[in-house]
């Protein structure tokens, strides 16, 4: 067995048994994508200025971050940019950016320019479904319950388990409905309009059709990421292709059984780059490597996701180590 130091040696020296010849591939390294309330609300002040929000990115950027993406689309509300055609996001921690908005500037603008002038890519981050409890939901999910999914425990048949009086599971919507997609493509040709990106990161956490339908409804959700593409393409040329990334299960079976297709995604070239993860924590025995050949023999690049905090409850006490982090 080699030690930890002979490990790092063959890995610099390109020198792992049965991996002769792999060589990373692209130029970018590092994506971090930006939690909208925690940095709303451990990195920024009340109120925010602009002045705040480049040193935020300064920060990524001498830490060398080579790729930003901003969630900027969360339960049906924008955040960190405003629209006349959706609504904003009406939490608390989220009024701190009204004087800038009010001012006519779009924080995720200044982001995005900082991010250029700093050498990284600026990518808009939307969560395609999410299982927060918000204390007050958008209208488009509240004024539609027919498009909610329902909760597990009815799924299930069971009576609701106490701990759902902390976490009812939010109020994802079920993708099963054309009116559903057809809402989140609207945002996204919205946003494209609004502010020059360099692409869009779609996160996938929570369901997205009741279960057990999932799988055989992927195709759906296949359709709606080809014209997620399109979208893109239109706005892209033959200097800049707008990127699409997607943020996925750290499985291709957790994947597959929540009716995401990522092999189809990858072999029909919709997509940039895949960051397989878990929703909360690092795993330090996710499956990553099944991914491997799937983007290898693509021009779909592979960004495994690196959490803070090594399992569902230490999100409550401790971070990861710097030298947990190098380990995995």
């Amino acid at each position: 067995m080699q030690s930890g130091r002979e490990l790092m040696d063959m890995i610099q020296t390109d020198r792992i048994p049965g991996h002769e010849g792999f060589t990373p591939r692209g130029e970018r390294r590092i994506v971090y994508n930006s939690d909208p309330s925690s940095i709303a609300r451990h990195v920024l002040p009340d109120p925010v200025e602009a002045g705040d929000l480049q040193r935020w990115v300064d920060m990524l950027a001498d830490s060398g971050v080579d790729t930003l993406v901003q969630d900027a689309f969360n339960q049906g509300f924008t955040l960190y940019w405003r629209s006349d055609r959706f609504q904003y996001d009406l939490r608390p921690q989220h009024q701190r950016f009204l004087p800038l908005l009010d001012a006519g500037t779009q924080p995720l603008q200044v982001l995005l320019d900082r991010s250029h002038e700093r050498g990284m890519a600026f990518l808009a981050g939307i969560r395609m479904n999410d299982g927060h409890d918000f204390p007050v939901f958008a209208d488009f999910i509240e004024s539609h319950p027919q498009w909610q999914l329902p909760k597990r425990w009815e799924l299930l048949g069971i009576e609701r388990p106490p701990e759902a009086a902390i976490n009812v599971g939010g109020k994802p919507l079920d993708y099963t409905f054309d009116e559903v997609r057809a809402f989140h493509c609207d945002v996204m040709e919205d946003l494209l309009d609004s502010i020059d990106v360099d692409g869009l990161e779609l996160i996938f956490r929570e369901s997205y059709f009741p279960l057990p339908k999932a799988q055989e409804r992927a195709h759906l959700m296949t359709d709606m990421m080809r014209r997620v593409r399109h979208l893109l393409d239109e706005r892209s040329d033959a200097d800049r292709r707008l990127m699409l990334g997607v943020r996925v299960y750290s499985t291709l079976e957790e994947c597959l059984d929540l009716g995401l297709d990522v092999p189809g995604w990858i072999d029909e070239g919709l997509i940039d780059y895949c960051c397989p993860m878990d929703t909360m924590f690092s795993d330090f025995n996710a499956h990553y490597a099944e991914f491997g050949p799937l983007t290898r023999n693509s021009d779909c690049m592979m960004y495994p996701g690196l959490h803070p905090w090594t399992s569902h409850r230490m999100r409550l006490k401790s971070a990861m180590t710097p030298a947990m982090c190098r380990a995995l």
